[in-house]
């Protein structure tokens, strides 16, 4: 089981440390979330449940699975469920969205009249529906 743990231990860290990447700076600097701000939101959601609630969890199992604590074994299985059931939508969302003809992530989703990405979901829709309309 400390293969498990150790597991638990690195994706916890891994993923603290992705969104402690985003927040840190702009903490700093004074500004809005960036990750909030796109999505028209005061604080990322995401954010704030996996750095106050997932994260700890997923390490407090981690510890106590090395340490052979039976709260340690019980947890570790839900844990890893978790995770498996929150990285799954991730993985496949791309693809079922290139599969389906929707726009593409990134640097190929479409733009705005101004050539920007749209924060507002509003704005968002009618860009993709002028993208499945007109082609662009």
């Amino acid at each position: 089981m400390t293969g498990t743990a150790w597991f638990l231990t690195v994706v916890g860290a891994l993923f603290a440390s992705l969104w402690l990447s985003e927040v840190v700076p702009d903490l700093l600097s004074g500004e809005p979330s960036r990750s909030a701000t796109d999505s028209n939101v005061p604080t990322n959601p995401v954010h704030v449940l996996d750095l106050a609630f997932f994260l700890p969890a997923v390490i407090t199992s981690a510890v106590l699975l090395r340490r052979q604590h039976p709260l340690g074994y019980a947890t570790a299985a839900r844990q890893l469920v978790w995770l498996a059931l929150t990285c799954l939508p991730i993985l496949v969302t791309p693809l079922v969205a290139t599969t389906r003809g929707h726009p593409g992530l990134g640097r190929d989703a479409p733009t705005s009249a101004n050539g920007t990405h749209p924060a507002d979901p509003c704005e968002q829709v009618h860009v993709v529906s002028r993208t499945r309309l007109c082609g662009r």
